[in-house]
C-alpha cells in the first residue's frame, strides 16, 4: 500500500473527489455559515489587530487600541491573511474568516491527496477528506469557521507531517523544505504550539530503520535551520520594535504553558474527558481505528504516522497548565488518516462481496456528515433569537448616523466584538466609543445600549446624563 501511485481511472475519481471536498466545503464554510456577529474572544482580538494593521500599516507588530499588542501575543501571519482577505471581502466577518475557511478546505485537500497517495480507495479517502473538516470539534467555537488561529495552525501542521512523513520515506530533498517550510509557516501563525507535532513524527523516524537513513541528514537538516533562523530573526527584530516582547511571549506562550500557577489547569484527562463531546460517534470509530493503527504497526502502514503523533501530543497538552477544549484539534488530522486505514481493509472487504453496498455505505456516510454538521453550523445562527450584542451591532450596521455628532456605546460585557465595528463605523468618518457608566461623557451626544443592559446602567450611573440615551431591543 505504501507508495502507491493512481490509475488512470483513479485520476479521473481524483478530480470528482475534490470537487464534492469542494461543494461539500463551500455548502458549509461559506453559504450557510451565517453567525451574524464576530465572536467575542480570540476572533474579535484577531479582527481588531487587522483593522489597526491596516490602518498604521505597521505589519510585524500586532497593534490593539493603538499600542502594541500585550495579550495577543501570537506572530501576525493570520493577521496578514486577514488584511489580504479584507481587500477582497472588505473589513467584515467574511473577510475575517475566510483564511480560516481556505485553510480547512486545505487541510481536506492534503488529507484526500495523501491518502490516495498512500493507495487507500478514493471513496474512503474523499470521506475521510470530508471528515478532517466535518468532525464536530471542527465547527465549534474556535473551530475552523470563525477567524481564529487554528484552522491555519493545523493546515500547516497537517503540512509538516505530510510532507516530513513523504521526505522519510522517499528521501527526497523537496519534501524536507515544504515540511520546514510548513514550520515557519506555523510558528508565525500560533508560535509554539506548531511544534507539538514534532515529538512524533521524529520518533516514528527514530524506531523505523529505513526512515533513520534520512533522518538528521544535510537534506533534513538545512531547510529546518534555515526555518528557525527566520523564526529567531522575527522574534529579533519585533524585540527591538515591542521592547519586551520575548519576555512576555516566553510567560505566556512558551514556558508559561507548562509552569505557570495563575489559572493553571493540571487535569491532565482534560481533553480525554472532552473527546466525547467534541468527537461524538467519531471519538468510538477513532478508538478502534487507533487500536487498529496499533496492532497493524508491524506492516508498516502510513497510519504509524497518525498514531506516533497522537501519542506524543496528546500528553504534550495534556500535561500543559494552560487548557482550552480547542487546543486538541491538532489530533484531528492524525486521528483521520488512522480511521482511513481501518476503514479502507473493511472497504475493500465489503466492495469484493457487493461494490454496491460498500459504496451505498460510503455515500450514506457523506451525507451523515454533511448533515450533522449542517445542523452544527446553523447553530451559530441566532437571527431567531439574538442575543443582546447581536441586536446591538445590527442596528449600529443597519442604520446611518450625523457625522456631526460623537456616540457612545454601552455594553456590560467583554466589548472587543463590539469595538470591530465601531472601528469600522468611524473609517467611514463617525465617531463612536465604548463608554462605561464612571466615564465622564463630555460631547457625548447619544448613548446607544441593549435593554438589557440599562439596568446595570442605572445602578452604576451616579452622575446625571445630559446625552440622549436610545434603548436597543424588545
Amino acid at each position: 500500500m505504501q507508495g502507491a501511485r493512481n490509475t488512470p481511472l483513479s485520476r479521473k475519481h481524483s478530480v470528482a473527489g475534490l470537487l464534492v471536498i469542494t461543494g461539500i466545503w463551500y455548502f458549509l464554510y461559506i453559504h450557510s455559515l451565517s453567525a451574524p456577529i464576530i465572536q467575542q474572544w480570540d476572533e474579535a482580538r484577531n479582527a481588531v489587530n487587522t483593522q489597526e494593521m491596516l490602518q498604521n500599516g505597521k505589519w510585524l507588530v500586532r497593534y490593539f487600541q493603538g499600542n502594541p499588542e500585550t495579550w495577543e501575543l501570537k506572530p501576525p501571519l493570520l493577521i496578514w491573511a486577514q488584511c489580504l482577505s479584507t481587500k477582497i471581502w472588505g473589513v467584515t466577518e467574511m473577510g475575517i474568516r475566510f483564511p480560516s475557511a481556505l485553510a480547512a478546505l486545505g487541510i481536506a485537500f492534503a488529507a484526500f491527496w495523501f491518502l490516495l497517495r498512500e493507495g487507500v480507495s478514493a471513496a474512503v479517502a474523499l470521506f475521510c477528506a470530508v471528515t478532517s473538516i466535518t468532525i464536530p470539534a471542527t465547527l465549534h467555537p474556535h473551530g475552523f469557521l470563525f477567524g481564529d488561529h487554528d484552522a491555519m495552525l493545523c493546515f500547516f501542521q497537517t503540512v509538516i507531517l505530510v510532507a516530513g512523513y513523504l521526505f522519510l520515506t522517499s528521501g527526497k530533498v523537496h519534501w524536507a523544505w515544504i515540511s520546514a517550510m510548513g514550520l515557519l509557516l506555523g510558528w508565525l501563525t500560533k508560535s509554539i504550539a506548531v511544534g507539538f507535532i514534532l515529538p512524533g513524527i521524529m520518533t516514528l523516524g527514530i524506531l523505523d530503520a529505513e526512515f533513520r537513513k534520512n533522518l538528521f541528514t544535510f537534506k533534513m537538516l538545512i531547510p529546518f535551520a534555515l526555518s528557525g533562523l527566520c523564526i529567531v530573526s522575527y522574534y529579533a527584530v519585533r524585540e527591538q520594535l515591542q521592547p519586551g516582547y520575548i519576555q512576555l511571549v516566553n510567560m505566556e506562550e512558551w514556558m508559561g504553558r507548562f509552569t505557570s500557577a495563575n489559572n493553571a489547569n493540571t487535569d491532565v484527562l482534560y481533553y480525554i474527558k472532552g473527546f466525547k463531546g467534541r468527537l461524538q460517534v467519531y471519538g468510538y470509530l477513532g478508538l478502534l481505528s487507533l487500536i487498529w493503527a496499533g496492532y497493524q504497526w508491524r506492516h508498516k502502514s502510513f497510519s504509524r504516522l497518525g498514531l506516533a503523533t497522537i501519542c506524543f501530543t496528546l500528553p504534550i497538552i495534556s500535561l500543559s497548565h494552560s487548557k482550552n477544549f480547542w487546543y486538541d484539534l491538532p489530533l484531528i488530522f492524525p486521528l483521520v488518516i488512522c480511521m482511513a486505514h481501518f476503514l479502507d481493509v473493511w472497504f475493500r472487504k465489503i466492495r469484493s462481496g457487493s461494490p454496491k453496498l460498500a459504496f451505498s455505505i460510503v455515500i450514506i456516510g457523506l451525507v451523515f456528515h454533511v448533515k450533522s454538521a449542517y445542523s452544527i453550523v446553523l447553530s451559530h445562527n441566532h437571527q431567531k433569537n439574538p442575543n443582546k450584542k447581536e441586536v446591538l451591532v445590527a442596528y449600529l450596521k443597519n442604520n446611518t448616523f450625523s457625522n456631526k455628532k460623537k456616540y457612545g456605546v454601552y455594553c456590560n460585557a467583554f466589548n472587543t466584538d463590539v469595538s470591530f465595528y465601531l472601528n469600522n463605523l468611524n473609517r467611514n468618518g463617525y465617531s463612536f466609543r465604548i463608554i462605561e457608566p464612571t466615564d465622564g461623557l463630555i460631547n457625548v451626544n447619544q448613548i446607544y445600549m441593549a435593554r438589557e443592559d440599562f439596568p446595570s446602567w442605572k445602578a452604576l450611573r451616579k452622575a446625571p446624563v445630559t446625552a440622549k440615551i436610545a434603548i436597543i431591543g424588545k
